[in-house]
């Protein structure tokens, strides 16, 4: 894959792909999960893969929410099925690296970890890895075509269904 250097990549898009970003992670952490599959393009497609599996290219997916319709199910089983584990979560997201691919889509880099908080308050680290993302517009709006969370922590709860 060819390096872009940042000045090739049109300034209002990159701001534009850090905010759809951020607001992921804001809409998750403060549990807005109706709005979760709003990022996601038309094609829009989620997967979670151990950093082992993804590494050796293996196509086992601990999540494969293959089509945007899948995204929507799982905000409904969330909401509807999913009520009595309650925590909240908190986003950390660094080194954000952007690359444009063809057309104009964009390859997207980025690090992350995330806490977890119980109801009684007790905070730990929950996971950590990286987003590999495939960013399109929309109308002039960043939509995640394809994101790919791979999983550096070995070990989540076997409970785990909220977003990453």
């Amino acid at each position: 894959m060819k390096m872009i250097h940042v000045q090739d990549i049109d300034a209002t898009k990159r701001e534009l792909i850090h905010q759809l970003l951020f607001q992921y992670c804001h809409v998750v952490d403060d549990g807005e999960l109706s709005k979760w599959p709003d990022f996601f393009s038309d094609n829009g497609s989620y997967y979670v893969y151990s950093k082992e599996n993804y590494d050796r290219g293996l196509p086992v997916a601990i999540i494969m929410d293959n089509h945007k319709g899948k995204i929507i199910d799982r905000v409904t089983l969330i909401k509807q099925i999913w009520t009595y584990n309650i925590s909240y979560q908190r986003h950390m997201i660094a080194n954000i690296r952007i690359e444009k691919s063809n057309g104009e889509k964009y390859h997207c880099h980025t690090n992350f970890s995330i806490y977890k908080t119980s109801r009684e308050g007790k905070s730990e680290l929950f996971a950590v890895g990286r987003y590999n993302d495939l960013i399109v517009f929309e109308n002039n709006v960043p939509k995640i075509e394809k994101r790919e969370v791979i999983l550096d922590t070995s070990t989540l709860p076997s409970y785990f269904v909220r977003p990453l």
